[in-house]
């Protein structure tokens, strides 16, 4: 995982699943404000993986798929 301010990118093999299987790929995590307006704007453009959900570590977190198959989850802090 590489991370840089509010940016995480994980790369893997694609043993994970996180590419579907397709390939290898990468997850990108994005730290954002207001996910509930990004979720209802990505939602019918891209394939919705899961959320938004609230966790136990203290983030709302969604998750969808780009075109070319990658995993991109937006996050971010709850009380």
């Amino acid at each position: 995982i590489l991370s840089g301010d509010s940016v995480r990118l994980q790369l893997t093999n694609g043993g994970d699943g996180t590419t579907a299987g397709r390939h290898p790929g990468c997850t990108l995590w994005l730290d954002v404000a207001n996910i509930a307006e990004l979720h209802s704007r990505v939602k019918e453009r891209a394939g919705v993986e899961w959320g938004p959900e609230v966790y136990a570590y203290g983030r709302r977190e969604c998750a969808f798929r780009d075109l070319d198959g990658h995993l991109v989850i937006l996050s971010e802090v709850t009380n």
